[in-house]
């Protein structure tokens, strides 16, 4: 009987595959049709004992107190050898979704984006084509819950929602009490 893996997530041909003796993580997502432009940095494996015939996700094996190797993306593409993972038979490979945030307000583009690794207040308001007649005041509203859109102050008041208020001028001086990190909505 042939050995067997399944490559899920942000792939963009997720599916069962089987088992060429030698697969490592980035095998296993070239596979899988390479990476969509959602991808995150983050892999998961399930690692089940006994091989199983079908996909479990990462609720069933925390369910079941099944292994999950979490490894970085970033890091095996660099060659990093213990983020490119050996696969085994039956193992789950889940390719992260890209974690986002918003910016909005007094900014040239409000929107939603990608949340790379290190990013900050400040790098966000640039990443949103800097500031448009910015009072003096940053504010993150942190939810608990993700949401697919923004959240406005007025919804996270309401909501009880956890709010930083920095000072902006201290944001732009890359002031680290300021110039926090970004986290994903």
């Amino acid at each position: 009987r042939i050995p067997f893996f399944f490559v899920l997530g942000e792939v963009r041909s997720p599916g069962k595959y089987n088992l060429p003796q030698g697969t490592n993580v980035m095998t296993a997502v070239s596979m899988g049709g390479g990476l969509k432009d959602e991808a995150g940095e983050e892999v998961a494996i399930i690692r089940p004992g006994n091989p199983l015939s079908e996909i479990m996700t990462l609720e069933e094996a925390e369910s079941k107190k099944v292994p999950i190797i979490t490894l970085n993306l970033r890091d095996a593409l660099a060659g990093v050898p213990k983020h490119n993972a050996p696969i085994q038979g039956g193992d789950s490979i889940i390719v992260s979704k890209m974690p986002f945030f918003f910016v909005m307000g007094e900014v040239r583009t409000p929107g939603k984006y990608n949340l790379e690794r290190g990013t900050t207040v400040l790098r966000g308001i640039s990443m949103a084509g800097g500031l448009r007649d910015a009072g003096e005041e940053v504010v993150i509203i942190r939810p608990n819950n993700p949401h697919s859109g923004g959240m406005t102050l007025e919804e996270a008041e309401a909501k009880k929602v956890p709010i930083v208020a920095l000072n902006l001028k201290d944001v732009l001086a890359d002031d680290p009490k300021h110039n926090l990190p970004i986290q994903a909505f």
